[in-house]
């Protein structure tokens, strides 16, 4: 693509490196966070017995706007870690 853009990557900004290395935990971390809340969104919709059954507290930190998990890159840098996990482990116990 660089080639086909004839982008010049000499004008690359030196911060880009920092960038990044943190794409990784963030990329994991929005993809839970999507997967997440597209399931419960889904499970609300078409089987409110089965929905009902999940801890309201869960519901609430990734279906309630403002929660902070909407947005998994807005959380600081030194949280990203332990947000991953938490949210892994709540993917694994859906």
């Amino acid at each position: 693509m660089i080639a086909e853009f004839q982008i010049d990557t000499s004008l690359a900004r030196m911060d880009c490196a920092h960038v990044l290395s943190n794409m990784k935990n963030l990329s994991r971390g929005g993809v839970f966070v999507t997967t997440i809340k597209g399931f419960l969104e889904r499970l609300k919709k078409n089987n409110g017995e089965a929905f009902a059954l999940i801890p309201a507290e869960m519901t609430a930190k990734y279906l309630k706007p403002g929660s902070g998990y909407d947005i998994f890159g807005a959380i600081k840098p030194n949280q990203r870690r332990a947000r991953l996990l938490e949210t892994a482990k709540d993917l694994y116990a859906l």
